[in-house]
């Protein structure tokens, strides 16, 4: 029996396999479990209701030279697709190697169809400021609902994009869990 890249677990899908390292790079890219090699978490078309809940947690580790920004995203569809909540481009700690974050979010269908809305609200640990004890709100501004097709089968992605491109601004995600707070997402 081939190892699967996810568990599911009582309506929660947790990773079992890291995410893309980002590198090198001051485009916007997907940093969790890709859905596309991992179908598990596209949510099925009209498989969202007014109500519907999702928290996710993701906990990776990142490393800079100097002090590049980085802006972490939640997005609808994949890097591509809809930001449901942003950072905003945060300052990051001077020259670290390997240090923890950990993303916090909350996400709640308030309506459906091609026009559905989604609110997001979460925090960031651990990027700016003193190592592991900073707190970053996402989204950076306040928060609002997003328009989004719940009528279409979307991705749930974590996206990262440095200011600067080095190959020493690095960021991977360990640990991607998404749980179903109320419903079943297939």
């Amino acid at each position: 029996m081939e190892a699967q890249p996810w568990v599911e677990v009582a309506n929660s899908l947790i990773a079992i396999t890291d995410g893309t390292t980002l590198a090198s790079s001051a485009t916007i890219a997907t940093i969790s479990p890709s859905a596309s090699t991992n179908p598990a978490l596209t949510f099925g078309a009209n498989s969202l209701f007014p109500g519907a809940a999702l928290r996710v947690t993701g906990a990776g580790r990142f490393s800079t030279t100097g002090t590049p920004t980085l802006n972490l995203g939640l997005y609808w569809g994949g890097s591509g697709g809809t930001a449901l909540a942003t950072t905003g481009a945060i300052t990051t700690t001077s020259g670290v190697t390997n240090v923890p974050f950990w993303v916090s979010a909350i996400i709640v269908c308030r309506a459906i169809g091609t026009s559905g809305t989604l609110f997001t609200q979460g925090i960031v640990h651990g990027i700016s400021g003193t190592v592991g004890v900073s707190v970053v709100p996402m989204p950076a501004s306040a928060p609002a609902a997003v328009t989004v097709d719940t009528t279409s089968a979307k991705s749930l992605d974590l996206t990262a994009t440095w200011g600067t491109s080095s190959a020493s601004n690095t960021i991977t995600l360990h640990n991607w869990i998404v749980e179903a707070l109320n419903f079943n997402p297939v």
